[in-house]
């Protein structure tokens, strides 16, 4: 998570620095997050096909789950800034985002996160000692 965040960022500096469209910090983070994002079933594949132990495996696919969801929330978290750049980020307003955008997004997040918890109870039920 910390190093999808500083990726990110990085991502953010190179776009307002360099890049010839004139975005501010926002727009450039937020390119940065759709940039940082892995794909949690690319990464299962190559994993699988590697052949790499599956308790390894596990963890290296929670990570990537979890990377994607921070992706998420900081793409909506920019996004709302954009949208609404009067309003505050703490109390946001009820209809901030069009409902299929918020509701696809809270229902991708919601499953990589129940995706994520499952496979390290299975990890650690493997795992454990008897």
């Amino acid at each position: 998570m910390p190093g999808l965040l500083v990726q990110s960022f990085l991502i953010g500096a190179i776009s307002v620095y360099m890049l010839p469209y004139g975005w501010g910090w926002v727009e450039s983070v937020l390119f940065g997050a759709i940039l940082s994002a892995t794909d949690p079933v690319a990464v299962v594949a190559l994993l699988k096909e590697l052949g790499v132990l599956p308790d390894l495996r596990v963890l290296i696919e929670a990570e990537s789950l979890l990377n994607d969801g921070t992706a998420i929330v900081l793409f909506q978290l920019c996004l709302k800034i954009l949208l609404e750049p009067d309003t505050s980020v703490a109390s946001p307003p009820p209809h901030s985002l069009p409902p299929s955008l918020s509701a696809s997004s809270t229902h991708h997040a919601r499953c990589n996160a129940f995706v994520g918890a499952a496979r390290s109870i299975a990890a650690s039920s493997q795992c454990a000692v008897p």
